[in-house]
């Protein structure tokens, strides 16, 4: 079933972009109807990258800085430097106006915030938004180390064509010039694959299964309902809230992917917090602030994979009561087959990430000689080699022959040949992730479902 759902996906994925289409023009009068949030916590390096790139599609008021902090003011927090990087970019930014312009431009938006939690962040910035900017109508995330594009395509049709559409997720990438590590373009790499994967599945099924958090634009009306059932825990803001939306109304909320631009993300440069010191020792610094993890082992093992067993109830809800459909009528017979298809995938992938290592470590614990101990430590190794090789064929096969008219989105030979070791760390990652959920995060971290709830009633009092 997984080689079926790869192939698929993967056909599909070899045809977005082929043919050539005119520049897109985004339409003033729909940037006008979208606000930003950007959450952000001690991000006085990166905030003004970020920043600079919004203010060619969006009004500087219709964006809000929400600076996380773990002090009561700006000033005992970061000494008020994320506040002074968002005014000296609007000071920047008027100085390339005409001078007739410049009167008209409010300033950028800057919300402290003493408790630091992302969905915080960003649910009191949307409401913000809502309240400030009374024709916004969309509401767009965008961490704090997130660059968008000078070619972003924001097309008001996706919504206008399927009523049932409520976000669309941006493909992420990850700085791969010189200087790059390995890791960090084998980030990129993985990013690109579960993109594609998350569009074609949008298109076979119904909907992908979740918008990223890095950036992606909703609906603001359902972007506020969705964070009134939200539980509010310390990771995973973005495949939860995504869930609950699906959940929502009549389920047959829906989301997709717009594959005619990219973002630019961050990418752990190593893979376990022991490296990251050996390559931070050139002289570059280290990111351990905000929302990156310097290491891919932080970033997945401790917050990534430690939401995908918690969510289980809201997939296995979606799994039997979903309809969603790409095009906003009735799901068809295809699209509700195949969402339960990568459904199940998704659910095989997490036994099999909880249990498989466990099992082979208690097979060679349990063995009554040595002799078969290392003989079927030997088996295992050979299997597990065999797998690799695979993941690096498959990995080869999308990059030259699926994405063969895409030399935007392919990657290097050293990034392609890395990928079976890539992916074994990834699993091994999820393995301690899955069971961290189970023996620490589900047990003694608890939901905070309707922490916002009063405050979006009070912003909205007619939704009552």
């Amino acid at each position: 079933m997984a080689a079926v759902t790869e192939v698929s996906t993967a056909v599909m994925a070899a045809e977005v972009a082929v043919t050539a289409e005119p520049p897109w023009r985004n339409d003033p009068a729909f940037l006008r109807k979208i606000g930003v949030a950007i959450p952000c916590h001690k991000s006085a390096d990166e905030i003004a990258r970020t920043l600079r790139p919004l203010l060619l599609y969006f009004e500087p008021s219709h964006i809000v800085v929400c600076d996380n902090g773990n002090a009561l003011t700006p000033g005992d927090h970061d000494n008020n430097a994320t506040a002074s990087e968002v005014r000296q970019v609007y000071e920047d930014y008027l100085k390339g106006l005409p001078d007739d312009l410049r009167q008209t431009k409010a300033p950028i938006q800057y919300l402290f915030i003493p408790e630091g939690q992302k969905m915080q962040a960003l649910t009191l910035g949307s409401i913000r938004l809502s309240q400030t900017c009374h024709n916004v109508e969309y509401v767009m995330h965008i961490d704090d180390d997130t660059i968008l594009s000078d070619a972003m395509v924001f097309d008001e049709s996706l919504f206008t064509r399927n009523p049932n559409l409520v976000a669309v997720a941006f493909p992420r990438t990850v700085d791969c010039s010189a200087g790059s590590t390995l890791v960090s373009r084998s980030v990129d790499f993985f990013y690109k694959k579960a993109d594609h994967m998350g569009w074609a599945q949008a298109c076979l099924s119904g909907t992908r299964p979740y918008v990223p958090g890095p950036c992606g634009l909703w609906k603001l009306s359902v972007y506020h309902k969705m964070i009134e059932r939200h539980p509010f825990l310390p990771f995973g803001e973005d495949i939860f809230g995504s869930y609950v939306a699906l959940c929502l109304d009549e389920r047959r909320y829906c989301f997709t992917s717009e594959m005619r631009c990219k973002v630019q993300t961050f990418g752990p440069p190593s893979l376990t917090q022991c490296s990251c010191s050996c390559i931070y020792g050139t002289g570059k610094k280290e990111r351990v602030q905000g929302y990156g993890s310097a290491s891919l082992w932080k970033q997945r093992a401790h917050r990534w994979c430690v939401s995908g067993c918690r969510v289980l109830p809201y997939s296995v809800f979606c799994f039997f009561f979903y309809r969603g459909s790409y095009d906003g009528g009735t799901p068809t017979c295809t699209e509700i087959i195949w969402y339960r298809i990568f459904r199940i995938r998704e659910y095989k992938m997490i036994v099999l990430q909880l249990f498989l290592l466990p099992f082979i470590f208690y097979l060679l614990a349990t063995a009554h000689t040595i002799v078969i101990s290392v003989e079927g430590l030997a088996i295992f190794a050979a299997v597990k080699s065999t797998l690799t090789l695979v993941d690096v064929v498959r990995g080869a096969w999308i990059n030259y022959w699926c994405w063969q008219n895409r030399p935007d989105v392919q990657v290097g030979l050293d990034v392609v040949l890395f990928a079976g070791v890539f992916d074994d760390f990834l699993n091994l990652c999820a393995t301690f992730g899955r069971w961290k959920c189970l023996l620490f995060y589900i047990p003694l971290v608890p939901m905070r479902t309707g922490l916002m709830t009063p405050l979006l009633k009070a912003a909205h009092p007619e939704h009552d």
